[in-house]
This record gives C-alpha cells, sequence and structure tokens, in this order.
C-alpha cells in the first residue's frame, strides 16, 4: 500500500488511515514546520521498505525504529538529512541528494550498517576519508560535477560495486589498481587505464557509450549485476551480490 495525499493543514493527522499497518512507501516533502500526528499503536505496526524525504524540512517524527527495514529505497534531501543525521545511523541503504561543496560527509563514516550508498548532485569535491572503514559494498556517484578526489576508493576493502554517471572530473581511476574483491564497474566513460589482469574478482564492466549504447565485459555470473541500483536489497542478498546480515 502506498499513497499520495495532500494536507492542507499545518497539522497533519495520519489517524484517519486505518490501514498503515500495511503501508510500504512513504514519501513526505516540507517546505516549512508542521505538527505531525501518528499515532504509537499503529505507527509501530508499519514495516516500510522505501522512504522519501524531501523539501527542506523533516516531519517530527522518528524514523531510526523503520530504517532496518528498508530495502527498495531511501531518498533524502540534504536540507532533510543536515538536521537528522544522527538519527539516521541505522540505515542500510540512502541516497543523499542536492549536498553543497561545503558538506564533507565525514559522518558517512558513522553509518555502520550502510551498504549501499548513493552520492546524488553533491557538490563535493573529495569523497570522506571517513569511508575507509565503512561497510559499504555498493556506491554510486551521479551527477557529482565538482568531485575529483575518488582516492579513499583504494582503501575500502568491502566495496564490491561502483557506479560513476556525469561526474566529469573523475578523470583518474588509478584507485581501481590493486582493489581485489571489486566485482563491479559502472561508468559513463571508457577507462583508458584498467587492466583486467589487475581486477581478479572482476565479472562486470559496463560503459554507456552514448543513449542507447554500450560497450560491456562480462565473466562468469556478472550478467547479474546489471542494473544493480535499482535492485531492492534482500534480491540482491538472494543474488550473492551483498552480502547477507
Amino acid at each position: 500500500l502506498s499513497f499520495i495525499y495532500q494536507f492542507k493543514s499545518l497539522n497533519i493527522d495520519l489517524s484517519c488511515f486505518k490501514n498503515l499497518k500495511n503501508l510500504r512507501s512513504l514519501g513526505i516533502k516540507l517546505d516549512t514546520t508542521v505538527g505531525f500526528s501518528v499515532p504509537s499503536e499503529i505507527w509501530k505496526k508499519v514495516e516500510l521498505k522505501y522512504l522519501s524525504l524531501l523539501g527542506d524540512f523533516p516531519p517530527p517524527i522518528n524514523f531510526s525504529d523503520k530504517l532496518n527495514s528498508l530495502t527498495e529505497g531511501f531518498l533524502i534531501n540534504y536540507a532533510v538529512y543536515s538536521k537528522i543525521y544522527n538519527n539516521l545511523k541505522f540505515t542500510p541503504l540512502m541516497e543523499v541528494q542536492g549536498a553543497p561543496k561545503e558538506w564533507l560527509g565525514e559522518e558517512l563514516g558513522g553509518f555502520r550498517n550502510l551498504k549501499k550508498l548513493k552520492l546524488n548532485s553533491c557538490g563535493m569535491n573529495k569523497l570522506p576519508e571517513s569511508l575507509e572503514e565503512s561497510p559499504l559494498e555498493i556506491l554510486i556517484l551521479a551527477g557529482c560535477k565538482g568531485l575529483s578526489n575518488v582516492d579513499v576508493l583504494k582503501k575500502m576493502k568491502k566495496l564490491k560495486y561502483i557506479q560513476i554517471f556525469s561526474c566529469p572530473k573523475i578523470i583518474d581511476y588509478s584507485f581501481l589498481t590493486g582493489m581485489q574483491q571489486v566485482r563491479s564497474v559502472d561508468v559513463s566513460k571508457p577507462i583508458e587505464s584498467l587492466n583486467l589482469k589487475e581486477l581478479p574478482a572482476l565479472d562486470f564492466y559496463l560503459v554507456h557509450v552514448s543513449k542507447g549504447m554500450e560497450h560491456s565485459f562480462v565473466r562468469n555470473d556478472g550478467e547479474k549485476f546489471r542494473q544493480v541500483g535499482s535492485k531492492p536489497l534482500d534480491e540482491l542478498c538472494a543474488l550473492g551480490i551483498l552480502t547477507a546480515t
């Protein structure tokens, strides 16, 4: 069950929805602060699979006990993230969008359950060093126009899947050298320096040359890595792409 509902009051009461226990997808966009009421006996039965928090303000609800069930996606605007990130550290997946160049992202190293992270249109020029000890297995960088320094990737020993799109300042892919555990690389332009012999675990290499055109290298069961970015976590675990927890 999912729904889209436009509230005209600044005090939102979800008690009118009696079947919230079946709610799996929830998106909230707030451009101002509001009152938000969800009866605890109803809210505790909700098991979300997808969550979207857009706009400029977070809803006054504690989502921390709902994060472990998220498998299909968690999209959050930076304006909201910056206000509540301390309450999000148990999420297994997250997509942060629209962060300014001043954001360093060092707190991401403290997200100890984070398996899949997407940074979308974020302004940082360097990935945070705190990711070195991160449990991240899937990293997607999309539309990060100023990002150039991704050296920390070569220190991330659990990272298996890397996808980089529309990040024009990332021109040095030498970080891949020695990443023995990387199984899939998905990029929007060819990596001239890529030596497959240096990546013995690599089973899937995809280059999106132009719209509708791509070059790929597939080895063993590498085809299963196609569309990793859009697959739910439980499906990725079943395919053996993610480590089951």
